[in-house]
């Protein structure tokens, strides 16, 4: 967990997930209910890990779909927004053609307390899914358990996050219940990190690490 210059840590939250294009319809306002269920539950989780009681935070690119429905979630509980774009802003709001998602867009970026663009003009999608994956202490994943089907893509990210020990609370675009999938072996004993871990046990089932939650390629 990360401290800034304030006394209080920070519990950085990333979230990935599939965009509209992949979220059933008939699905999206169970969907919905459900982040928001696990994000006031991480809330809890920064509450029973102890004496430091980190404050926690959303890290976002703000595409249609899951990373919107985390988003206006986390300001509804008074959470800090970092928000991510992978090009100039201009050129990002290019992927969401339907005026009401780009003002959607604009309004979301403009709650966010910080931001950043990254510019990766070979990979941009591979890169926000790192940066994501890079500065999360857990990562929230609205995932449908299929495998990768190229860089950047929510499989990936997942597998990025698993890859360097950080614990994933999966979700399904069913809406279904929450799922925390992290390192079975214990982190050190006494460490914030081990803390983390016993406070996610005692608020989410733990399931095995999946086959698919793996690269591209």
């Amino acid at each position: 967990m990360a401290r800034t210059g304030e006394r209080r840590p920070r519990l950085r939250v990333g979230v990935t997930g599939h965009r509209l294009n992949q979220l059933p319809e008939d699905s999206r306002e169970a969907l919905q209910a459900t982040i928001s269920a696990a994000l006031f539950a991480l809330g809890d989780v920064a509450h029973d890990i102890g004496r430091d009681r980190p404050r926690p935070e959303l890290y976002t690119a703000l595409a249609e779909g899951a990373d919107r429905y985390a988003a206006h979630a986390a300001l509804a509980l008074g959470w800090r927004v970092a928000a991510a774009s992978p090009f100039g802003l201009s050129r990002y709001m290019q992927d969401f053609p339907d005026p009401a998602a780009t003002r959607e867009f604009r309004d979301l970026w403009a709650a966010a307390q910080s931001h950043v663009i990254l510019r990766d003009g070979a990979a941009p999608y591979a890169a926000i899914g790192r940066w994501v994956a890079a500065r999360s202490d857990v990562l929230l994943a609205v995932w449908n358990g299929a495998p990768p089907n190229g860089p950047g893509g929510t499989a990936e990210v997942c597998a990025l996050a698993a890859g360097a020990g950080k614990p994933i609370v999966w979700l399904t675009p069913d809406g279904a219940a929450p799922r925390l999938v992290a390192d079975a072996s214990d982190p050190h004993p006494g460490s914030a990190r081990q803390r983390l871990h016993k406070a996610l046990r005692g608020r989410f089932e733990a399931v095995a690490r999946p086959a698919e939650m793996r690269r591209a390629g």
